[in-house]
């Protein structure tokens, strides 16, 4: 399992930049992988956007990773995470579905 952060400065000169025509999907797709990737939420505030896109491997039928993508005035911040989410999906879940079961 891995992650990845970067932070970028975004120098914009004054000017407002919007990537509402950047297709991220296609950008990762792009990185050779084998990877279904959809667009799950995306968010265009005045001074932030933000993208979630997950990829999957639908021959497997399982998650295998989770990008955003954040663009405030002045920063780009780009996480990805990649890995057996399913099985992380699933220890993350199971406290609160033990917790159920006690009551």
């Amino acid at each position: 399992d891995h992650l990845q952060v970067a932070v970028y400065n975004v120098a914009t000169g004054g000017k407002k930049i919007d990537f509402k025509d950047l297709d991220f999907a296609e950008t990762l797709r792009s990185r050779g992988e084998n990877l279904h990737w959809e667009t799950i939420v995306r968010v265009r505030k005045k001074d932030e956007q933000v993208w979630v896109l997950v990829g999957m491997d639908l021959e497997r039928d399982s998650l295998d990773a989770v990008s955003v993508f954040v663009l405030g005035n002045d920063e780009l911040v780009l996480i990805n995470v990649d890995g057996d989410l399913n099985r992380m999906i699933e220890f993350a879940l199971r406290p609160a579905s033990d917790q159920r079961h006690r009551s």
